[in-house]
């Protein structure tokens, strides 16, 4: 059936959009620019041609998911594989060093677009059902323009710390963990199975920070609440004080109602005879 159209109803959605669509031509420059101009010596015409191919395909289904909602689900889905493939089609012929600042500030600016576009996609959705569901229903009243601007700004703001914090851990950490241990200069520890390392031991250690912090202190803080209850109980008895009984259905002012009497008259029952139940 024929969808409404709410863009021009509810132009912050339209926004969404257009962000979306130029996150996605920054994902797919940043991919050819990095893989293909910066490597173009060492690449080779397979490399080349299937790089270029697929951030084509990213691009098509890309747009084909902003403009066409009812392939669009799939098309985030073949963007995605077709961006992150013509990423992975690089040259084989590549620096060993990945922790250099070059290296991984591209890569991290390069994810930071890709995760942005797939994030407006899925939130250009989210507001067309909203917007739709109040032009169908006819409710003038709903404002999402809020909504849409803590999305753009706190959205923004949180994929910029996730960038910083990335930039940081695969590349400063990594060399400072490596020569903590005493690996900073082998192969490994300048190679990506450094950089894994690196994220596998901080966030466990996080992990541990974490369970540290929801649990044990959760625990404590209600054993605390416990004893904190225990001591006002005490001082209002030694104070001769104490909490009110409980009221209503199921305190002691409770008087259940009598039953309703029995109908007397001509269809009542005969004195001395009980009711027929």
């Amino acid at each position: 059936m024929p969808k409404i159209n709410i863009e021009p109803s509810f132009p912050k959605v339209k926004q969404i959009k257009i962000l979306g669509i130029v996150f996605l031509m920054l994902t797919a420059v940043l991919g050819i620019y990095y893989n293909l101009i910066v490597l173009f010596s060492s690449a080779l015409w397979p490399n080349i041609g299937l790089g270029v191919s697929l951030t084509a395909l990213g691009l098509i289904f890309g747009l084909v998911g902003f403009l066409n909602e009812d392939w669009r689900r799939w098309m985030g889905y073949f963007a995605t594989m077709a961006l992150i493939g013509a990423v992975a089609a690089r040259p084989m012929v590549t620096s060993i060093v990945t922790t250099d600042l070059g290296t991984v500030g591209i890569a991290v600016f390069w994810a930071f677009s890709f995760f942005l576009f797939y994030e407006f996609l899925d939130a250009y959705q989210r507001f067309t059902d909203i917007a739709r569901m109040a032009v169908e229903r006819g409710l003038p009243t709903v404002n999402i323009n809020q909504v849409i601007g803590n999305f753009r700004s706190r959205g923004v703001l949180f994929a910029v710390i996730f960038m910083v914090a990335a930039f940081l851990l695969l590349s400063f950490v990594t060399v400072g963990l490596g020569a903590a241990i005493g690996v900073g200069l082998s192969l490994e520890n300048y190679d990506v199975f450094g950089q894994a390392m690196t994220i596998v031991v901080v966030f466990t250690l996080w992990a541990i920070a974490n369970v540290f912090l929801f649990m044990y202190l959760e625990r404590k803080t209600d054993v605390e609440q416990v004893a904190y209850s225990r001591e006002q109980i005490r001082a209002m008895v030694k104070e001769g004080a104490a909490p009110p009984p409980p009221t209503g259905p199921t305190g002691p002012t409770f008087r259940p109602p009598p039953p309703p009497p029995l109908p007397t008259g001509p269809r009542g029952p005969a004195p001395g005879i009980a009711p027929r139940r």
